[in-house]
This record gives C-alpha cells, structure tokens and sequence, in this order.
C-alpha cells in the first residue's frame, strides 16, 4: 500500500468533563481522520489512556474526582503512558495554571475556546515530533 502510515489512523483520547465539548472535538477530529475516544472523568482517562496507548491525549483540568493536572502526573509517572504526547486543553489562563501544566510536563497548553485549526494544527505538530 501507497499511504501505509496513513492507513493507520492516530488515536486520540479527549478527557473533559463537558460533554458537549467532547461531542464536538469529537466530531472535528473523527472528519479529520483521527480515531478517537472520548470520557468526561480523569480516573476513567487513565485507564483509557493505559488500556489504549493512545497517540496524543487532550485534557481538560476542572474535572470531578481528580482534576487534569493530576491526570497528567500520574500519566507522565507510569512506565506505560509517561511517552504519550498531552495537550492540555481548559478554560484555566491563569499564568499559574499555564505554569502548573507546563511543570508536569503538558507538550502543550491550550485555552477554550480554542479556534479548531490551530487546535488540528498542534495536534498535527505534537504527533510529527514524536515520530520523528
């Protein structure tokens, strides 16, 4: 096949506790060519994220249970998901908040609304840097 490692489609995992944000990266995402899967709760993103792997993950940090900044610890302290790529994607823009994802090692941190081109174009960046 021509299009090899296009034929495999890129999972994303997009956790955020808003459903009606996660229905519409959803749908944006899946007509960009990505497989996606989506939860609106932190502790059922890590075990998605560990049970899946998958390519990049897009985090919200106001979430019941545990909020994305532990989210995020705890992926990046596991063996298994600490090389998957997190853009961390909230209403949060306070410089502490910016400054708390970028320390725990968020590949990026995006604020809503955020316009859906440069959303695809990070995405786009995030993964060609991890495959290269």
């Amino acid at each position: 096949m021509e299009n090899g490692a296009q034929d495999q489609k890129k999972k994303i995992l997009i956790v955020d506790d808003e459903q009606d944000i996660l229905e519409m990266l959803k749908t944006v995402l899946t007509a960009s060519g990505y497989e996606v899967l989506i939860t609106v709760d932190g502790l059922q993103g890590l075990k998605i994220a560990k049970a899946e792997l998958p390519d990049l993950i897009l985090l919200d940090v106001t979430m019941p249970e545990i909020d994305g900044f532990e989210v995020l610890k705890r992926l990046k302290k596991d063996k298994k998901t600490t090389r998957i790529p997190v853009i961390m994607l909230t209403g949060r823009s306070e410089p502490e908040d910016v400054s708390d994802g970028i320390r725990n090692y968020a590949d990026k941190y995006l604020v809503k609304p955020v316009d859906f081109d440069i959303l695809r174009r990070e995405i786009t960046r995030t993964l060609d840097i991890l495959q290269k």
